[in-house]
């Protein structure tokens, strides 16, 4: 009788973990939290935005994290920080606005090396001022990467947490049967 409970034990884990790695793809591809929108999400990032004439000169930037529509965007040259996010949709609601951050590659010409640099935007700043200085035009290459809030991560943590109780949990209830 022994072997047998052993066989419910390991067929109840298995199915258990099985059941919660396919929880874990379907949040992968179906919710993904850094998309805005549901429904093979993973995919519409991959996407392309073109913008402006084919007359003037367009230059290519990234645009990543808490906007409606993340991905690589060709646009005018003097598109700047705020147009491109109003682009994109705007910010998500959990974006944080005080710390969005530009990586842009730029050229030493001392030692003819190309290094990267974290330019840090405060939009609130800029909405609560109104002033346009603030807000830097976008160059080639550009990276925009706007993160989430303190609140964002507590949320992702607790998934994580809620995840591991729920295995826990059921590794749990599998071994106190199998006691009886």
């Amino acid at each position: 009788m022994g072997c047998f409970q052993n066989k419910k034990l390991i067929t109840l884990v298995f199915l258990t973990l099985l059941l919660f790695a396919n929880y874990q793809i379907h949040a992968q591809v179906f919710d993904n939290p850094t998309s805005g929108q549901s429904g093979l999400s993973g995919f519409s990032n991959a996407t392309a935005f073109v913008f402006g004439s084919s007359e003037g000169v367009n230059i290519e930037v990234s645009l990543w994290g808490y906007v409606t529509k993340p991905g690589l965007y060709k646009i005018p040259h003097t598109t700047d920080l705020i147009s491109l996010i109003s682009l994109a949709g705007g910010p998500r609601e959990n974006a944080r606005l005080d710390d969005v951050r530009i990586i842009r590659l730029i050229s030493n010409s001392e030692n003819n090396k190309i290094e990267e640099r974290i330019i840090t935007v405060n939009i609130e700043e800029f909405i609560e001022k109104g002033d346009r200085t603030l807000i830097p035009v976008l160059k080639p290459g550009d990276v925009v990467v706007m993160t989430g809030s303190a609140y964002t991560v507590f949320v992702n943590f607790m998934s994580v947490v809620r995840d591991v109780a729920l295995v826990l949990n059921t590794v749990l209830l599998v071994y106190t049967i199998s006691k009886k």
